[in-house]
């Protein structure tokens, strides 16, 4: 608080009415902010599970490509022994 602030009530009230008009200026600053970053978030997210399940289809296809190789390998075998 200011000595003219102590002695005037006027210029208190007007000094009180900047600061809160500069504290809902940050307040609006910030809350853009905050949106920008909430829609960076959620394109991060959906960038990570598209990531994901691309990661995911990929294990699928070598886990049936090992699957494949042991079934032939047995098919093999078992033809290598009958014989």
């Amino acid at each position: 608080m200011t000595d003219i602030e102590r002695t005037s009530l006027d210029a208190h009230v007007s000094i009180c009415e900047l600061r809160y008009q500069a504290l809902n200026d940050r307040l609006d600053h910030m809350t853009q902010d905050m949106d920008e970053l909430k829609v960076l978030i959620q394109g991060l997210h959906r960038d990570l599970r598209v990531q994901q399940d691309q990661t995911m289809n990929h294990w699928h296809r070598a886990q049936w490509a090992v699957i494949g190789i042991l079934l032939s390998s047995l098919g093999w075998f078992a033809s290598q022994w009958i014989s």
